[in-house]
């Protein structure tokens, strides 16, 4: 059986204080745990203390956690928060269980308890990537980007060669306005990980909204493209063939258009169900029509396609 096992000094970060006395109560504070799991103290020097907590209880929090990314990834955020609660109250000793639980809380929009979950995953362990990631977005998020840039600097001197943490920290300093220092990192981000596309997009996406904002003097366009870039962008997901038919919505305009015109002509449908005939059968003739002479998106044509790979 494993044990966790940490040493802690009174005279730093997290448990700073004035005696070991002060300190094991801070300790025993911040690991709020059932009896069972309650950390066992051992004063190893003058100034120091070991944190040991025996892991009966570690498997089962880290079913509850992974239950916890899974509700995430789909979405499920609350049904997050409810797994990762059971997950910290079996085993609150895990800073990735604070860290996540701190994000689904800020999906929520409730940056304050997002704050304090995320402290303690800093206070777990203060090198924590994703983290210190979490607090810069949070701090930034309620306005406070003097903060922010502490904990993101804290990030390029832990994890300085980290390529996807810098190509994020690139992206959150061109959304602040900082377009150089953006630039900066996904260069650097490149040249840690060269075969990463995603730079490219980052700077390719902030230099153009950047051209807009200064350049134009759109910055209502500016903001929607840095807010949907990338779904605007899905249909180069398919073959290059279709890009010309599928990069624009004209078709289905002009089926709308059709629909009004014979709606109009109409009038007053004596009700729902005529209306609902003369829709459905214009769709059917518009349906037939494509599938003969206009169809391009086949399903022998999808199994080729890099979209469906």
């Amino acid at each position: 059986m494993q044990n966790f096992e940490r040493i802690f000094d009174m005279h730093q970060p997290p448990f700073k204080a004035d005696s070991l006395d002060a300190m094991e109560y801070s300790i025993l504070g911040f690991f709020k745990a059932e009896d069972s799991s309650r950390p066992q103290l051992e004063r190893i020097s003058d100034h120091e203390i070991k944190v040991s907590i025996d892991e009966r209880k570690a498997q089962k929090a880290q079913k509850q956690f992974d239950k916890a990314v899974e509700h995430s990834n789909a979405h499920k955020f609350n049904s997050a928060k409810f797994a990762l609660r059971e997950a910290i109250g079996l085993w609150p000793y895990n800073s990735e269980y604070h860290r996540l639980l701190a994000q689904v809380t800020m999906e929520g929009g409730d940056l304050e308890k997002a704050q304090d979950s995320c402290l303690d995953a800093l206070l777990l362990d203060d090198k924590n990537l994703w983290a210190l990631l979490l607090m810069g977005n949070i701090l930034s998020a309620k306005g406070n980007t003097e903060a922010a840039d502490g904990y993101f600097s804290k990030i390029l001197q832990y994890h300085p060669d980290n390529a996807l943490a810098l190509n994020n920290l690139g992206g959150i300093y061109c959304k602040q306005g900082k377009y150089a220092k953006g630039k900066e990192l996904f260069e650097k981000s490149l040249s840690i990980d060269p075969e990463n596309l995603n730079p490219y997009y980052g700077m390719a996406l902030r230099g153009a909204v950047q051209y807009w904002s200064e350049t134009k003097k759109h910055q209502s366009f500016a903001d929607w493209l840095e807010s949907n870039a990338e779904e605007s962008m899905t249909y180069f997901d398919f073959n290059e063939g279709w890009w010309r038919r599928i990069r624009t919505s004209n078709c289905v305009e002009r089926l709308n258009k059709e629909i009004k015109k014979r709606t109009k002509v109409v009038g007053v449908f004596p009700n729902p169900e005529s209306c609902e005939r003369l829709i459905g059968s214009l769709l059917m003739e518009q349906h037939e029509e494509w599938m003969e002479e206009k169809a391009y998106l086949t399903e022998k044509e999808m199994e080729k396609s890099a979209f469906c790979a």
